[in-house]
C-alpha cells in the first residue's frame, strides 16, 4: 500500500500512522503467510474478511487524500470522516465474519460511536442536516424502532445514532415531542395500559422508562451484562428471573400467542437465524426461523 508521506500530507500522514500497522496486514500485498500445518479451511474462511478489509483501508487513504483548503479545522473533518468510515466498513466486515461475541458487540458499538461523530463534526462545521439523512428525519441518524401507542394515535421512533425517541402524532405526521436518552437507544414499547414507554438503551446497561404523558424519563432499569437476553420481572424491584444464552446480539423480542402456547420470537443477529423461546414448558422447532432454544 502506498501511504501518504509527510512531505506530500503532513496531517493526515500523522492522522493515518495510528492505522497503519493494521494497513500492512490488510492490504493484499502484506497478507501474512499460512504458518506451516495451518488449516486451509480457516485461511479460506478468512480471505472474504481481508478482502474487505483490504477494500476499506484502501478507499479510506484514497479519501484522506486531500488538497489543503487554508482552514484547518475543515481539512480536520476531511480527513476524520473518511477515517471513521474506515472503522466502520472495517468494523461492519468483523460483524459479517467474527465469531467473537464480545468484538462483536464492539463492532456494533464502533459502528454507531464513529456515526455519531461524524454528524458531530459536520454539525460543528455549520451543516445542519448532514448529507447522510433524509429531509424526513432532520438532526437524527439511523432510525431504526418503532413502537405504536394501544390506541394508535402516537409512535415513537428510536434512533440509535443520535439517542433520542421522537413522539409523532399519527393523525397529522407531527412531531410532538423528542426526548434524548442514553448512549444508541434500540427499541421502544408502550405498556398496555398506555401509560408508559419502555426503552432499552443498548449502548450502556439499562431500560430507560418514560413517562408517556409528560414524555420524560421517569425510571432507569438496570440490566444485566449478556451474552443472551435478560427476563425479568415488569414490576418493582424488577427481579431478574432468568438469562437465556441465546446467541451473540440478540435483539428484537415479540410475543405471540397461538393454540400451543405463549412464545417469544426473537432474532440472532451475530448467527442470522430466528428462535422462540416457549413461556410454560416445553421447546419446540422453529420451522421457519432456525432452531428453538
Amino acid at each position: 500500500m502506498t501511504f501518504l508521506t509527510s512531505a506530500r500530507r503532513p496531517a493526515a500522514a500523522a492522522l493515518a500512522g495510528l492505522l497503519m500497522a493494521a494497513a500492512s496486514h490488510a492490504h493484499g500485498d502484506h497478507h501474512p503467510v499460512p504458518a506451516a500445518g495451518a488449516e486451509p479451511s480457516r485461511t479460506a474462511e478468512e480471505a472474504p474478511f481481508l478482502r474487505e478489509n483490504d477494500a476499506a483501508m484502501t478507499q479510506m487513504m484514497n479519501d484522506m487524500a486531500l488538497s489543503p483548503s487554508g482552514d484547518v479545522d475543515r481539512d480536520f473533518v476531511a480527513m476524520m470522516i473518511p477515517h471513521h468510515q474506515g472503522a466502520i466498513a472495517m468494523a461492519q466486515a468483523e460483524l459479517r465474519h467474527g465469531h467473537n461475541e464480545r468484538l462483536l458487540r464492539l463492532a456494533q458499538e464502533i459502528i454507531v460511536t464513529r456515526q455519531q461523530e461524524i454528524t458531530a463534526m459536520r454539525q460543528a462545521l455549520g451543516d445542519p442536516q448532514p448529507g447522510n439523512l433524509s429531509p424526513l428525519y432532520r438532526g437524527q441518524v439511523l432510525v431504526h424502532g418503532l413502537g405504536f401507542s394501544p390506541d394508535g394515535k402516537t409512535l415513537a421512533v428510536v434512533a440509535i445514532g443520535t439517542n433520542p425517541v421522537t413522539f409523532i402524532d399519527t393523525a397529522t405526521n407531527s412531531v410532538r415531542h423528542t426526548t434524548y436518552l442514553g448512549r444508541a437507544p434500540h427499541e421502544a414499547f408502550y405498556t398496555p395500559d398506555g401509560k408508559e414507554v419502555w426503552v432499552t438503551v443498548r449502548g450502556e446497561d439499562y431500560i430507560a422508562v418514560l413517562d408517556a404523558a409528560s414524555y420524560q424519563e421517569k425510571l432507569r432499569i438496570k440490566v444485566p451484562a449478556g451474552p443472551g437476553m435478560q427476563v425479568f420481572a415488569a414490576r418493582p424491584p424488577f427481579q431478574l428471573l432468568k438469562t437465556l444464552d441465546t446467541g451473540p446480539i440478540t435483539n428484537h423480542v415479540n410475543i405471540a400467542h397461538n393454540v400451543h402456547g405463549v412464545f417469544a420470537y426473537i432474532t440472532v443477529g451475530g448467527l442470522n437465524p430466528g428462535a422462540e423461546q416457549r413461556r410454560r414448558g416445553g421447546r419446540r422447532p422453529s420451522a421457519d426461523h432456525g432452531n428453538a432454544v
